[in-house]
């Protein structure tokens, strides 16, 4: 029911004004909120796709590594690939001879000839230095460009040259006398000690005096051999003469020359084993003769015999070389 005088219509206006006002403030206090939680929202959507294209970045970067790294790996394949396909190539060699003869120069451009124009080979050694007959080897150089290779040679070292003798043509020796002939002659051969395989093609008899040829022969180890005839001439001495006979031709085979004394001095021996006697052939010169007839240089060369020397001037006999030892000095 209307109050008389009052404006019921303005009321009504006013309530209406702040309805209004009150609406709006209630809608701008939810739209404040949803802009905060907007921010929120937009601020955690970029920090995730921030981290995917860093993940991204980093799976990309990992990847190009391995892929630089697998390129130069297949890289250095290839190029060992290559370098072994053009060492195959450029180093084969054509084997052309195998065949090494003892004491000869040595060049390997006589053995082995590349395949490959342009190709050169080496070898460090001018000699094989060879101390028996069969297979040696010997590594050389092949060389093409910047590339090079070692490889090996089988050779077969033999031996053409027949063994030398050298030694008199003539030699002297006493009635009964084994000899010896290593005590006469060397061998000259590549083949070491060939002296103690001499033989003689006929009996070398002592037994009664003369002169008498005997053949001499040797054979070294690839067959090679040669001969030499000499004559022997066997001379009947005894006692002091045949032991002076003995150390005089001795002194002559190792010194290469006569002694210069005439009168040689045995002083025979009975108290020490072994020992036949001394025998003075020089002033500075003493042989000891064993009991089976062999010499041997007493003191060593060069040494002080001056005492020994006079103690078998003293005690022994003397023998004139130019009385009975003829052909043995």
């Amino acid at each position: 029911m209307a109050v008389p005088g009052k404006n019921n219509s303005g009321k009504t206006d006013k309530n209406t004004a702040d309805k209004k006002v009150s609406t709006q403030s209630a809608n701008t206090a939810k739209s404040g909120n949803k802009g905060t939680a907007g921010t929120k929202s937009s601020s955690k959507s970029n920090a995730a796709k921030k981290a995917r294209q860093e993940a991204i970045r980093r799976r990309n970067k990992k990847r190009a590594r391995i892929t630089i790294v697998m390129a130069v790996v297949v890289g250095i394949a290839f190029a060992g690939i290559i370098t072994m396909i053009m060492r195959a190539r450029y180093f084969r060699v054509a084997k052309t001879n195998a065949e090494y003869v003892m004491g000869t120069r040595f060049d390997i451009t006589n053995y082995i000839t590349p395949e490959s124009e342009g190709t050169e080979v080496y070898c460090d050694i001018d000699y094989i230095d060879a101390d028996h007959v069969g297979s040696y080897d010997v590594e050389y150089t092949l060389k093409r460009g910047k590339l090079s290779t070692k490889k090996t040679l089988t050779v077969e070292v033999v031996d053409k040259d027949s063994p030398m003798f050298v030694g008199p043509d003539d030699i002297y020796v006493v009635t009964g006398e084994e000899i010896k002939w290593s005590d006469y002659y060397t061998i000259k051969d590549s083949q070491p000690d060939l002296e103690e395989k001499i033989t003689c093609g006929n009996k070398a008899d002592t037994s009664e005096a003369g002169t008498r040829t005997v053949s001499l022969s040797v054979v070294d180890w690839s067959g090679n051999n040669n001969s030499k005839e000499v004559k022997m001439h066997v001379i009947d001495l005894q006692g002091d003469d045949a032991i002076a006979a003995k150390a005089v031709r001795n002194y002559k085979l190792k010194e290469g020359s006569s002694t210069g004394a005439a009168n040689i001095y045995v002083m025979d021996v009975t108290e020490e084993a072994g020992i036949a006697a001394y025998v003075l052939v020089d002033s500075d010169v003493i042989y000891t003769v064993a009991d089976d007839g062999t010499c041997s240089r007493y003191g060593d060369e060069g040494s002080d015999v001056t005492d020994k020397a006079d103690e078998i001037m003293a005690k022994g006999s003397a023998v004139n070389k130019y009385d009975r030892l003829y052909g043995f000095y």
